[in-house]
């Protein structure tokens, strides 16, 4: 993965599905535990994953903020279950 396709300077258009602003110099180990720990946490939210998919929701975790633009997964595209026919359930 090339980061400089990834990671864009502040004041670029922005067109996310989540982003993340980083204060370095509030920056922690609780951040960086908050960092390892991201797609856990927002799997396991209750009101993140009871709304549409795609809505604009905002919050502070720790020093950092948090901008969710789309939780669309892709999962149920990309698993499937076939009976003894090979017929998609």
């Amino acid at each position: 993965m090339d980061l400089n396709k990834r990671v864009k300077p502040y004041d670029n258009e922005k067109n996310n599905k989540i982003l993340v602003e980083i204060n370095c110099t509030l920056f922690n180990q609780q951040d960086y535990k908050y960092i390892q720990q991201f797609s856990d946490i927002i799997a396991n939210d209750e009101d993140l994953n009871k709304t549409d998919s795609t809505y604009v929701e905002k919050f502070e975790l720790g020093n950092l903020k948090i901008g969710i633009y789309n939780l669309t997964t892709f999962e149920k595209d990309l698993i499937f279950i076939t009976n003894s026919n090979n017929e998609k359930n």
